[in-house]
Parts: structure tokens; sequence; C-alpha cells
């Protein structure tokens, strides 16, 4: 059985963060969802998989991103109609 979840983002950016995850999910989406405020990753799971964590940095447009070992970009989104995120997975 597949599903989406939706895993909220921490608020702070340009700050490494994990989130615990279905093993082999497919990332769908980086959003801002109104009704709670957040910037959230909407990803396509098999919930009966074992989690694994995985590690992420959240970035606004214009922010040095020093010191991580990017492995791909998930997705941007705007938020709070002003600001430009950018979510990368890191090591």
């Amino acid at each position: 059985m597949q599903t989406v979840w939706k895993f909220p983002l921490p608020k702070e950016v340009t700050h490494q963060f994990s989130l615990e995850m279905p093993k082999d999910g497919l990332d769908l989406s980086v959003n801002f969802d109104p009704k709670i405020e957040q910037i959230c990753l909407w990803s396509l799971v098999k919930p009966e998989n074992e989690t694994v964590i995985r590690s992420f940095v959240l970035a606004a447009t214009g922010q040095d991103i020093i010191g991580w070992n990017i492995i791909r970009h998930v997705g941007s989104c705007s938020a709070f109609e002003i600001l430009f995120y950018h979510l990368f997975e890191v090591e």
C-alpha cells in the first residue's frame, strides 16, 4: 500500500534538520501550507517500510549555504508571499 504523507519542516532556515521517514519514499512536492503556516514536504510512502533518518537544509534565496554536503535539490516554494525557499537533502 502507498499513501501520501505530509512532513512539516522546521521554521528555522539555513539549519540542518532530520526527518524520520519510511524508506524508499518518493518526494512529491515542497510547498507552504497556509493552514499551519509552515513549509511542508509531501512524499509518497509505503507506511509498512522500515523508517530511515534523512537530513535536510532549508534555505531562503540569497542565503549562503556553507558547510553542508548537498546530495540533491528536493524542491522550492514561496511562503508568506514574499520569500522563496529551497529544500536540499544533505549528508
